[in-house]
């Protein structure tokens, strides 16, 4: 559906660019409207915990329907940047696919594709035609699959558990929302170069239920990425103090 999206691009200080990020279960939502939904002006989606399943893939994408059943094939996915995020050492939700832990409500467990053969379902979604990528780096510490220049990326951490968080995983997503493949949106939030002239103003409008909130007060948090959904809210409320709508006059 595009009722959400349609909403918040209504409002005058918000760019219709938009991003998910998903963690465990709303990680397999984000693989879900990545799948089902069409909206252009969602761009781009981080996963943290949940590759896709084989009831979203099993050699084609899938879309669950109002039943859940997963039997009506999508022959075709709308283009956008996807973060994969897996931990090597999940118990919940094995990195190399099989039997999770997650009830299929069939009196079974939904079962998940491996880690890299999921994210080069995406790539091949997207319009990539080879094998599965080369991991680089491939270390102690990640293993790393890239496609499109960038524009899918899977990061294994090898001592990872069930959802990494942003303490171990800000400098992967940090470098994703940093770039931009060619023919791509730009990074959300004022990653990159602001809004052109013909844009609203760049200003602070806070919060207005909270007549005692400053944006002075959170500056230091303006760049603050280990907690995104505060980074998100925050660099839309106080675009003129985090410098979100890029050079600031005024």
């Amino acid at each position: 559906g595009t009722t959400l999206v349609n909403h918040l691009a209504t409002f005058s200080n918000v760019v219709p660019t938009f991003g998910l990020c998903g963690f465990s279960n709303g990680a397999a939502l984000t693989n879900r409207i990545l799948i089902e939904n069409d909206d252009p002006r969602i761009a781009w989606a981080i996963t943290d915990g949940s590759q896709l399943n084989t009831l979203q893939y099993r050699s084609a994408f899938y879309v669950g329907g109002s039943d859940n059943a997963y039997t009506t094939p999508k022959a075709a996915l709308t283009p956008r940047r996807v973060l994969q995020i897996t931990g090597a050492r999940d118990d919940t939700i094995p990195a190399t696919g099989g039997p999770s832990v997650i009830p299929d409500g069939l009196g079974g467990v939904v079962n998940f594709v491996d880690w890299q053969v999921s994210a080069n379902a995406y790539a091949r979604a997207y319009g990539y035609t080879g094998g599965q990528a080369s991991l680089s780096p491939n270390d102690a510490n990640t293993a790393q699959a890239s496609y499109l220049n960038g524009q899918v990326v899977a990061v294994n951490f090898k001592s990872g558990g069930h959802v990494l968080g942003a303490a171990k995983t800000r400098a992967t997503v940090n470098a994703f929302l940093a770039s931009t493949p060619a023919g791509l949106p730009p990074p959300p939030n004022g990653a990159g170069p602001g809004p052109g002239p013909s844009s609203p103003p760049c200003v602070d409008i806070g919060f207005p239920d909270d007549p005692e909130f400053k944006c002075s007060d959170e500056a230091a948090a303006c760049n603050d990425t280990s907690d995104l959904e505060w980074y998100n809210e925050l660099r839309q409320a106080c675009a003129k103090t985090c410098n979100a709508c890029g050079t600031v006059t005024g």
